[in-house]
């Protein structure tokens, strides 16, 4: 259950950036609302790639929500490969979330696809409770954050490797983008991956609800290259 201060904070986000003068409320206040007003939004991506081998869609909406407390990711990701046309190979991606503090262990997880089934084939491979600590640094104005996830564990008792960062960053006009990389791996194989999202109004639990195309066209449409609506209905 979120604490009063918590519910305060997202409800004066909820009015608007201008209800407040932020030089009259107390610096963590104004520190958390900066923090709020940047990061929470949702974030998505829709590509298909192809080449002469295979045509591979690749989609991921990803909801950050902090609270003055915790952190609560919400996302969807997922790719499949096309073999008959982008209706009859569509997979919808599961809605998950998970919930952290910063500087606080949790357990491993990553909202992208790539990370999450590299992690998912170690933990087959080799079940050990992986733990992942959370950090975040913002700039004086606000317009820049970086959520940074380290893994907690000693390397020489758990041979694992895991990081991510992922870069929020708000232009003039108050438009977001958001770019991911990070790194995981066991021993010394490690397997790289990013992400680059925009911002969307398409609320993440709407994402990728069903195809780009409503009936069996044969074939790849090229005009659905780089389709950026995430919400299908």
């Amino acid at each position: 259950m979120r604490s009063l201060r918590s519910l305060c904070l997202l409800q004066v986000h909820s009015m608007g950036q201008n209800v407040l003068d932020m030089s009259e409320i107390p610096a963590s206040l104004a520190k958390d609302l900066k923090i709020i007003q940047l990061v929470n939004k949702t974030f998505g991506n829709w590509t298909l790639a192809t080449n002469d081998v295979s045509t591979k869609v690749y989609q991921t909406a990803l909801s950050i929500q902090y609270d003055g407390v915790s952190w609560n990711f919400q996302y969807c990701s997922n790719s499949f490969e096309v073999f008959c046309c982008l209706h009859c190979d569509f997979r919808q991606p599961d809605l998950k979330q998970f919930t952290l503090q910063e500087g606080k262990p949790a357990p491993v997880q990553s909202p992208f696809w790539e990370a999450s089934n590299i992690l998912e084939q170690l933990d087959q491979e080799h079940p050990v409770d992986r733990r992942m600590i959370m950090s975040f640094e913002m700039n004086e104005e606000g317009t820049w954050g970086k959520i940074s996830f380290r893994g907690s564990e000693d390397f020489a008792v758990v041979p694992v490797v895991f990081s991510s960062n992922i870069v929020v960053k708000m232009n003039e006009a108050g438009q977001r983008k958001l770019n991911c990389d990070g790194l995981v791996g066991r021993g010394m194989v490690h397997h790289g991956f990013q992400k680059h999202l925009i911002e969307t109004a398409v609320a993440v639990e709407d994402a990728f609800s069903s195809p780009v195309l409503p009936f069996c066209s044969g074939f790849v449409d090229d005009d659905c290259l780089g389709e950026p609506d995430l919400c299908r209905r």
